[in-house]
């Protein structure tokens, strides 16, 4: 789901040689962001997508926590996260690569929708353990590296919509609930209401627990049971979403980062990296804004 050569890519700590990631846009597709990467240190903080996140691993084993459950995908392997929940990520042994796609949830009730020739009102998911499926795994290499090269847009349609069906058809419940209502009771809904609003301000945890109704440590651990992130997990994760929209717009990275409530620039790109996979600059640069 996003890339670029990745020259600034790891500024704020440089790669191994052995190290990659670039990120790029694919606009005719639900503005679809792809990623392609190799990573041998680099570790994702705790995070969720407002997408799904589905790709194949193509060397090595990636160990990450979803659904309360520690997995390990290794190559050969699918991985599909839903949208909005926590995971994390890190190599397992000696690293990992991979190629990613981030699908908005229109796109996939979208195709469900045409392969079944019903509405989709819920949120089809995805399966949290690592899938094998050999057929599937080499029709998502083989879109993705499509989409990379830029290939014949007619073919790529096809291919598209053929292996999201084929994924759908195989391994999700298309009758999982709609995402808003996975998300925990009106306490959680207050709180998150309370975290979404003005993220450049220094919030505290009582503020938060006061809009919720509720004592600190009964919020802590109702929001984690809830979405699986701490308040402040949650907090940091709205605060990179909102950095992303800007940049995808043109915004620079100095610019971004104190009305995303991040000290300076540094902290956004340490923060940005740690959910994203590449820097800042190196996202801004995939929509198209040198």
């Amino acid at each position: 789901m996003l890339p670029i050569a990745q020259n600034d890519a790891l500024a704020s700590a440089p790669p191994r040689r052995d190290e990659h990631a670039r990120l790029w846009q694919e606009p005719a597709y639900d503005r679809l962001e792809c990623l392609t990467a190799r990573f041998v240190r680099h570790r994702y903080d705790l995070h969720s997508h407002e997408t799904y996140a589905l790709g194949v691993i193509t060397w090595g084993a990636e160990r990450y926590r979803l659904r309360g459950a520690s997995r390990v995908a290794s190559a050969g392997q699918v991985v599909a996260v839903d949208p909005g929940e926590a995971h994390d990520g890190e190599p397992a042994a000696e690293g990992y690569a991979y190629r990613m796609a981030y699908p908005s949830l229109g796109l996939m009730r979208g195709v469900a929708e045409e392969m079944t020739g019903r509405p989709c009102g819920g949120t089809p998911s995805l399966p949290g353990e690592p899938i094998d499926d050999p057929d599937l795994f080499r029709a998502l290499h083989d879109l993705h590296v499509r989409l990379e090269r830029g290939a014949d847009r007619l073919a790529t349609d096809q291919a598209l919509v053929a292996v999201l069906a084929r994924l759908l058809h195989r391994h999700a419940d298309l009758k999982a609930r709609p995402v808003a209502e996975g998300r925990g009771d009106g306490l959680t809904a207050r709180a998150r209401a309370c975290l979404d609003a003005d993220l450049d301000r220094d919030l505290d945890l009582a503020a938060v627990a006061e809009a919720a109704g509720c004592s600190r440590f009964h919020l802590i651990r109702m929001f984690a049971r809830a979405t699986g992130q701490t308040p402040f997990g949650y907090r940091v994760d709205r605060r990179i979403a909102a950095a992303r929209a800007a940049l995808a717009r043109g915004e620079r990275p100095c610019e971004v980062a104190p009305a995303c409530g991040f000290a300076d620039q540094s902290h956004l790109t340490r923060a940005f990296k740690r959910r994203v996979g590449v820097t800042p600059a190196a996202y801004r640069q995939a929509h198209g804004h040198r």
